[in-house]
């Protein structure tokens, strides 16, 4: 899902650069994989055919609410795109089955009640 980057200050940009890299030490908080690592893609990796592709793996800011409102540090982590993308997973899927504006679970109180 595309950022909506109307969403975010107007200084973000620099702010996630600086917990990206001064904050969290340039590497993913959840696997501590480093920025600018070089991985090696395809169709199998243990197979006996060499990967397809190599990617470098660029650091992210997240936010752990969901919501770019708070973007101080203590709502921010620093992940890799694999780990950012399983961490938003929930979020993505929610917005999916009940539209972009889904704020959450509690709208789902709506429908249960």
């Amino acid at each position: 899902m595309a950022m909506d980057r109307r969403k975010y200050p107007r200084n973000w940009k620099a702010r996630s650069k600086r917990f990206r890299f001064k904050v969290a030490g340039g590497q993913c908080q959840h696997c501590s994989i480093k920025h600018g690592t070089v991985q090696a893609k395809g169709p199998d990796l243990k197979s006996l055919y060499p990967a397809t592709r190599i990617s470098f793996v660029w650091i992210n800011a997240a936010h752990r609410e969901h919501s770019t409102e708070n973007s101080e540090d203590d709502d921010l982590l620093a992940l890799c795109p694999r780990c950012h993308a399983l961490y938003d997973m929930a979020d993505i899927q929610a917005k999916k089955a009940f539209g972009l504006d889904h704020a959450g679970p509690h709208q789902l109180k709506l429908f249960n009640q």
